[in-house]
């Protein structure tokens, strides 16, 4: 498998260094979602820390303040940071955040009590060129915010060199993921996970990153040297021996154990994410030639995020994810209370069964272990439909 460190050891590797980063005066700055212009932040000088925000203890924490019936993800988020359970929120300089969702957006208010906070509007829809016109203005006013609070200065040279950066590690997430397109896959969604996670642990991601996707190269040509097909456009799937599943929805980490790993147990096996942490955020690479603000809002709205209305590129997004990858059935993950996803559930499952004529789950949970017998149920009989 990828060359990786363990969950566990990443995790602890990942918070030392961290603290080694701060002592060496190092800026950080907290983030939750793709939408963050993550270039604009290594431009600044500063570090960019994805925030804890999948733990039922988050969740207990975040009780405490915000309501009950509310995503466990906005929850969790908080929780582990006003607790000061969360060693990247602690060490975190600034946090910038996206309006997402309603819960999340006024989560953030009582979030800049605990540390300086920007919130980027995103706007509503992408009908129109105003959507990226007002988008690019956010950029902007993010941008100011950042040098305002880390003392800093971006130059737009710094931000050329970062988004080059970024472009080539996401080819190299590609390269990774199409392991994926591999008939059998001869990655288990466990040694998938864990190795993401060490990557997303790693402060030296883009090199991380680069060795994972030539180990990525080096297990596609071994395997295609003892038998395996690659799938895709104009390939025959044939009948799997494992069904081959593709995750979208909501964020998935927190639910790993009772659907992801789940699903593996019950004899599928999961080749790709259309996700926000999925193929479909690092397919499009930020322009590296003209205005690099209205370039990087370009690229960020085509998250196809179902906090848009409509969303229609989360339709080809997935029908093109499911062709290149040989897909055999979709699990759609929601969050519970996460309405977006939920009421576009209602059309992606058609349009999945009647346009793909793929088999379709959703399935709707939080991150207590509380209903992970009823998922196993409705996994199980959802496999063994397609074996």
């Amino acid at each position: 498998m990828f060359i990786m460190a363990g969950d566990g050891d990443a995790r602890k590797s990942g918070f030392i260094r961290m603290k080694e980063l701060k002592d060496e005066g190092r800026r950080v700055v907290g983030t939750y979602c793709s939408y963050t212009p993550v270039e604009l932040i290594e431009a600044a000088g500063a570090v960019q820390a994805t925030l804890c925000a999948v733990s039922q203890d988050g969740v207990l924490e975040g009780e405490k303040t915000l309501p009950q019936n509310l995503c466990p993800m906005v929850k969790a988020s908080y929780g582990m940071a006003a607790s000061d359970k969360c060693p990247y929120f602690h060490f975190s300089d600034m946090v910038v955040a996206e309006t997402t969702c309603d819960g999340k957006k006024k989560m953030l208010e009582f979030l800049s009590e605990l540390r300086p906070t920007h919130v980027m509007q995103l706007p509503q829809g992408l009908s129109s060129d105003e959507a990226v016109n007002f988008w690019t203005n956010e950029m902007h006013r993010a941008k100011d915010a950042i040098e305002r609070t880390l003392g800093v200065e971006i130059t737009e040279e710094a931000l050329h060199e970062a988004i080059r950066r970024n472009n080539e590690e996401r080819r190299d997430m590609l390269e990774i993921y199409s392991v994926g397109q591999l008939e059998p896959c001869p990655v288990s969604i466990r040694e998938f996970c864990e190795a993401m996670d060490g990557a997303g642990f790693a402060f030296d991601k883009g090199a991380t990153v680069h060795r994972m996707a030539e180990r990525a190269r080096e297990i596609k040509e071994e395997a295609l040297r003892n038998g395996a097909i690659l799938t895709g456009k104009g390939v025959a799937r044939g009948k799997s021996k494992k069904p081959r599943i593709l995750i979208t929805g909501c964020p998935n980490v927190g639910v790993r154990e009772k659907i992801l790993y789940a699903l593996e147990d019950a004899g599928a096996s999961i080749v790709a994410f259309d996700s926000c942490n999925g193929v479909k955020t690092m397919r499009e690479m930020v322009a590296e030639e003209g205005d690099p603000y209205r370039a990087m809002a370009e690229k960020t709205l085509k998250a196809n995020c179902s906090v848009m209305s409509p969303n229609p590129g989360r339709y080809v997004s997935l029908k093109e994810a499911c062709e290149e990858f040989g897909i055999d059935g979709v699990v759609e993950i929601v969050l519970q209370f996460c309405h977006t996803y939920a009421i576009e559930a209602v059309r992606i499952g058609k349009f999945v069964r009647e346009e793909l004529g793929l088999p379709y789950l959703e399935l709707t949970s939080d991150y207590s272990d509380s209903d992970q017998a009823q998922m196993a149920t409705r996994i199980n009989a959802f496999v063994e439909m397609m074996l």
